[in-house]
């Protein structure tokens, strides 16, 4: 359940879908079920959710998809003993492959945070996870020398500019991946502070400590971070180049550097209750206001 919707798994025919039900009585949660609806028809690809269909009632509106998984990025490494520096980079690149294209479409996905990765599998493919991005409610069109922008975001993963001017670039993405990178590598966000005034300084002002990354990180994930973290959009990297950083390489010798990065998890675990705990909830209850599916 989120802000202006909850999700729960419908059968149908003998087939089990996921439904996403918006409040139509929240006028901000049905300008977000029109949003998401409009993106999801024009996006396709292999690291997003599929819409199968949607439909509109007086009370609500209805997305129905594949069978949507219920473990999120946090909550799957929580589970573990262990992860490596390669799950990172391996999350990081399929998140990377599903930004590019919603870039490629002319629009930026302004809602990357842990929620909205949701994996769909271990191990598989040569890889130790399978995500896809999921809650495409803010994603907007956005021009290269930026657009202003409107919906909610989370203020911990969004980029200088959403923050003080309401704006988004293509490179807003990018800063958010930073976080989400910076999140997996240390259990910690990297600009939080003991108030959200202190956080909101910190992020304009671009002020981060390295030693929060644990110390078993590569230097170049450590560089790349120095990269993303910029001010001025068009001073970080694009996602081409993210793709192409050293950090991300296929090559047997990073390979080994990153699989040699273990991180324990206890930091990961404090993270995601807090994480899980701190996020919006539907101001009725989702239980009273998914029973009306069935009336």
């Amino acid at each position: 359940k989120g802000r202006f919707a909850a999700t729960a798994n419908v059968s149908k025919d003998g087939k089990v879908f996921s439904v996403k039900a918006f409040d139509k009585a929240n006028s901000e949660g049905a300008e977000a079920a029109q949003r998401e609806f409009k993106n999801l028809k024009t996006l396709r690809h292999e690291k997003i959710v599929s819409l199968v269909d949607a439909f509109d009632t007086d009370k609500m509106t209805l997305l129905q998809f594949c069978p949507l998984p219920s473990t999120d990025v946090l909550s799957y490494i929580a589970e573990r003993a262990s992860y490596s520096e390669q799950m990172v980079a391996e999350i990081a690149g399929q998140v990377l492959d599903a930004l590019e294209y919603i870039q490629w479409r002319g629009k930026v996905y302004l809602n990357l945070e842990p929620a909205n990765i949701l994996v769909t599998s271990g191990r598989s493919l040569g890889r130790t996870v399978q995500v896809k991005l999921a809650n495409f409610e803010t994603t907007q069109t956005v021009a290269t020398n930026g657009t202003q922008i409107k919906g909610t975001y989370n203020f911990d993963y969004a980029a200088p500019e959403i923050i003080e001017e309401a704006k988004a670039y293509p490179q807003s993405d990018v800063w958010s991946l930073g976080v989400l990178m910076y999140v997996l590598m240390s259990g910690q966000l990297p600009f939080k502070g003991e108030t959200p005034e202190e956080t909101k300084d910190n992020i304009l002002q671009v002020q981060f400590k390295f030693e929060w990354l644990y110390k078993e990180c590569t230097m170049e994930g450590t560089r790349l971070l120095m990269w993303i973290f910029k001010r001025m959009p068009y001073r970080r990297p694009s996602l081409e180049e993210v793709g192409a950083h050293r950090w991300l390489s296929s090559a047997d010798y990073m390979l080994k550097k990153r699989i040699r990065a273990k991180f324990p998890t206890n930091r990961i675990q404090n993270f995601a209750r807090e994480y899980h705990r701190s996020r919006p909830r539907m101001d009725v209850d989702s239980q009273s206001f998914l029973a009306r599916l069935t009336q």
